[in-house]
Formats: structure tokens, sequence, C-alpha cells
């Protein structure tokens, strides 16, 4: 599946970033590892289940683990999955990065660019990446899960593309010496306490990055 039939509206609920018919609470996810020999990068098969078990029509790859030397590292929006060639990424999964895999590389990247065509970082994928000093996210990103970034090492300043639609609770909480975040989506939907007291928020006048930032007494 596509980015970017995996992203048509069907419907007015959103599950992580994807919009399905239905209720939030009738969905659950099961996943089918599958690895990339290739390169440094392991990725897995999402599908959607309601709870009647009827699969729905908008599965996805999600990058769960990293396998690198760290430093500098580009995160894929593509990947040569099995037989499967060039296999679209859509999100960054919530056990990317977890120190449970012993061979994941969470104390190794320093500097992250997410490509183009990634769309969802989903809960806690870098939770705990606490040599991670700067991400660049791409301009297809819309969702930013809860935890997602927190307890990292991000420091000065950091931008949120205009496409981001929604950014969980606490996603970038702990991280001391992130002084400045832009906010280009002048309707950006904020989770409670994403930032640290100690960031200034750059934004639109009158647009929810003002009114968050009021309300959490920031500096804007």
């Amino acid at each position: 599946v596509k980015a970017d039939e995996a992203l048509k509206d069907t419907g007015d609920k959103r599950y992580r970033g994807l919009v399905f018919k239905g209720d939030i609470e009738d969905f659950y996810t099961t996943q089918e590892n599958v690895e990339d020999k290739d390169g440094k990068f392991f990725a897995k098969y999402v599908t959607i289940n309601s709870k009647d078990s009827k699969e729905l029509d908008s599965p996805y790859y999600a990058i769960y683990s990293f396998l690198g030397k760290g430093g500098k590292v580009t995160m894929p929006a593509y990947m040569d999955v099995g037989e499967d060639k060039n296999v679209p990424i859509y999100a960054v999964s919530s056990s990317f990065l977890t120190k449970d895999l012993p061979t994941n590389g969470i104390d190794r990247i320093i500097s992250l660019e997410i490509s183009e065509g990634i769309a969802a970082i989903e809960e806690k994928a870098f939770f705990g990446a606490n040599r991670l000093k700067n991400v660049k996210f791409p301009s297809t990103l819309i969702f930013i899960g809860e935890k997602a970034f927190m307890g990292c090492g991000l420091k000065g300043k950091l931008e949120i593309p205009k496409n981001v639609a929604e950014i969980g609770k606490t996603a970038f909480r702990d991280n001391k010496s992130l002084t400045d975040v832009v906010i280009l989506n002048p309707n950006l939907k904020f989770g409670a306490g994403v930032f640290d007291a100690t960031v200034t928020i750059h934004g639109i006048k009158g647009s929810t990055a003002e009114e968050y930032a009021t309300k959490n007494k920031l500096n804007f």
C-alpha cells in the first residue's frame, strides 16, 4: 500500500494519523515482522482490524528497529522487504529504538533525517534516545504520537512541518536543551504538556500554537 493510498480520507475517525470508518476504539493492530537484510532498518507489516476480525483496507509498513552504527542517520521511506522491492514505509513504529531490543541503536543516533514519504511517528518511537541532538522531519509527516521524543537529547531549534495535524501529549518533554520550536500549521492540535517550560514557541498570531503557548505560560 502506497503512503498516499493509506492517507485517503475514508471517514472521520483517525488512528495514528490514518483515517478509517468507525470508532477509534474499535480497532487494534496485528503485526507480522519482516526484515530488510540489505539495510540498517527492520520493518514490520501492520494491519488494522476491527473487533469482529474484519480486516480493513489500510495496512502499512512501519520501521521498528535500527541496526546501524549510528551518528548521522537517514531513515528511508522505501525499503526492500523480502522479494518486494521499494516498499513504501508509512510510519516509524512505537517499538522503534526501544531498549528491549538488544541489537538496536538507541544510544548511537546523534542526527536524524526522516525521509519524504513517512507520515506518522508513533507513540514512544524515539523515547529515551538520549544522544539524539537534532531531527529533520519530512513535509509528508502528519502525526507525532505521545512521548515520541520524550527524554531525548534534542537541542537548539526544531521545526514542525505544516502538514503535521496532531502532536500527542508529552511528545517532546524532557529535552532540556531544546530552546525554540517553529510551528508551521496554524491549526495544529496539541496534546497536554508537549514541550518543556523553557521552550519558546514560534508561530502565526491567532494560531493554536499561540493558544498553546499562552495556556502553558511559554514564550511566544
